[in-house]
């Protein structure tokens, strides 16, 4: 397992905004995925000056939205910081073309992890793919380990 630490996100972070601005100049709303997403997604908003909106789902696969009625109509980042099954992302995708109507939806995480990754949930992203899982600053248990 990899451990990550909060200066090589921030390289990450700042490699991805450098690298795609013409994009990130049309995203207008930045959603964090609670819990590991929160920390990616809130340097990111910053960094672009974008609204950050803080998306949880819950063991029943339940979605709520700090801010739900911001994302209608709206170009949409959606920030978590690993891809493992990318289950996910797949159950934010659906959630939000259903229920909050956004002009589009797209992806930015930290990693993808190729050997765990389920081609059910495929969903494409701006992501660094990785053989092996990894364990962020965040990750308590993990980390210490």
């Amino acid at each position: 397992m990899k451990k990550i630490g909060f200066g090589e996100i921030e390289e990450m972070i700042n490699g991805f905004v450098g690298g795609n601005k013409e994009f990130l100049d049309k995203v207008e709303v930045v959603v964090g995925m609670s819990r590991g997403g929160l920390v990616p997604a809130a340097l990111l908003a910053a960094k672009i000056d974008k609204p950050l909106i803080a998306a949880y789902i819950n063991k029943q696969d339940e979605i709520f939205f700090d801010r739900g009625d911001w994302i209608s109509g709206k170009n949409i980042l959606v920030v978590d910081d690993i891809i493992r099954s990318g289950k996910t992302l797949r159950l934010v995708k659906n959630h939000l073309e259903k229920s909050c109507w956004p002009q589009s939806v797209s992806f930015f995480t930290l990693f993808k992890v190729k050997s765990l990754e389920n081609k059910i949930y495929n969903i494409p992203s701006f992501s660094r793919e990785i053989g092996e899982d990894v364990a962020f600053p965040w990750d308590c248990g993990r980390y210490q380990k």
